[in-house]
This record gives C-alpha cells, sequence and structure tokens, in this order.
C-alpha cells in the first residue's frame, strides 16, 4: 500500500513538473533572444537589426510586469519588433543590464529602449505607462536605419 502511495506521488509530482515547465516554455515571449551580449551583437550585424532592450530591476514590479505580459505580449507589436530588431530582456544586475547602464548611463528600470547597432547609440526610448495603440504609433515614429 505505502508503495504504490510513492508511485503515485512520484508520478504525480512528475507530471506537474512537466506541465508548469510546458507553460513556462510556453509563456516565454518568443521575440526575445537569448545569448551573450557578444552573440547578439555578432547576430545583429549580421542580420544588419537595431536593438531593442528591456531591462528590468525587479520582475515583480508592477511596471515590469505590465509590460512583459500585456505589451510585448501582444502578438502585432512582438511581431513588428521581432522582424525589425534583436529584442533582448535581462535584469539590469545581468551582463547585459551592467553593460546596458554603463554604455547609455542609464539607471531607472524598467527602461525600454531602441539603439542602434552601428554606433550602439541610442535611437528611441518609450517611457511611462503606455497603451498597446500607443506603443504601436511609437514603434511608426522609431527610425529604422539600414547601413549602406
Amino acid at each position: 500500500m505505502i508503495r504504490n502511495f510513492r508511485f503515485y506521488a512520484v508520478l504525480l509530482f512528475f507530471i506537474w513538473s512537466f506541465s508548469a515547465h510546458s507553460f513556462a516554455q510556453r509563456s516565454k515571449n518568443r521575440m526575445f533572444r537569448d545569448g551573450t551580449l557578444k552573440e547578439l551583437n555578432e547576430l545583429a550585424i549580421k542580420q544588419e537589426k537595431d536593438f531593442f532592450f528591456f531591462i528590468w530591476e525587479d520582475e515583480d514590479d508592477a511596471l515590469t510586469v505590465y509590460y512583459r505580459d500585456t505589451i510585448l505580449s501582444n502578438r502585432q507589436i512582438s511581431n513588428q519588433m521581432k522582424d525589425r530588431f534583436i529584442c533582448v530582456s535581462a535584469q539590469s544586475t545581468s551582463e547585459i543590464g551592467v553593460s546596458f547602464s554603463n554604455q547609455l548611463r542609464h539607471t531607472e528600470f524598467p527602461a525600454m529602449m531602441f539603439v542602434g547597432w552601428k554606433k550602439g547609440d541610442e535611437l528611441y526610448t518609450l517611457e511611462g505607462r503606455l497603451e498597446i495603440d500607443q506603443v504601436l504609433d511609437q514603434l511608426e515614429r522609431v527610425e529604422y536605419r539600414k547601413p549602406r
């Protein structure tokens, strides 16, 4: 009897773990790229795309959650952004977050900034609490520069 209980308890745990992992993978925003800063920079050069950085300090911060779960998970926004930019999401204390802060002298988070791949210059910043239609409007204003 105890042996059966252990078996079912272990089986239930594995099923729960697998389903939780599957849910986390599905909910991960696919527009964001993984990799080191060097790898992402090489990709930007190869694809001739500028960067979009979403740098956050506390993943439970209300504005961070709002942008991550509402704005950046919107299909129309994410499709436009992944077609035009190398999109990166990172915590402010990570290698990418620290480099972002040092190079662009940015210390307020969450930060959402479009950065040119060629010179590393700021192209545009999204600030404040914007709605989906406002972000789409802002995306139209971002200068899309491809090198000649």
